[in-house]
């Protein structure tokens, strides 16, 4: 279960699938959705484990009370279904926006219509 916890994971599972998009599919329908929403996973993971609200030199204000917010929102990491629902949700975003700006635009008549 330790894995689904690291950001590399994560990282690796959007490499693989945005790989296997370009060499299988190309299709744009499941793999590169998934595999940018595993990014977004590891991405917002990464984010959750940054630091420890200061700076090595001295307190850092702004550093403090980005971390205290990020402690508020990365409580929702806590169990590992949350990080599937937001990998979930992650390739749902990335799909829409996939087939708003990258779907087929051609309004050209098909050749079999007579």
């Amino acid at each position: 279960m330790w894995l689904i916890y690291n950001t590399e994971f994560w990282f690796s599972l959007m490499i693989i699938l945005i790989t296997l998009e370009m060499l299988l599919d190309g299709s744009m329908v499941f793999l590169l959705p998934t595999g940018v929403g595993s990014g977004l996973t590891g991405l917002s993971l990464y984010s959750c484990n940054l630091g420890s609200g200061g700076t090595e030199t001295g307190y850092d204000a702004t550093a403090f009370v980005l971390s205290n917010k990020l402690d508020i929102a990365c409580g929702f990491y806590d169990e590992w279904q949350m990080l599937m629902v937001s990998t979930a949700v992650f390739s749902l975003v990335a799909f829409f926006i996939i087939k708003r700006f990258l779907g087929n635009k051609e309004n050209t008549p098909d050749i079999n219509d007579y």
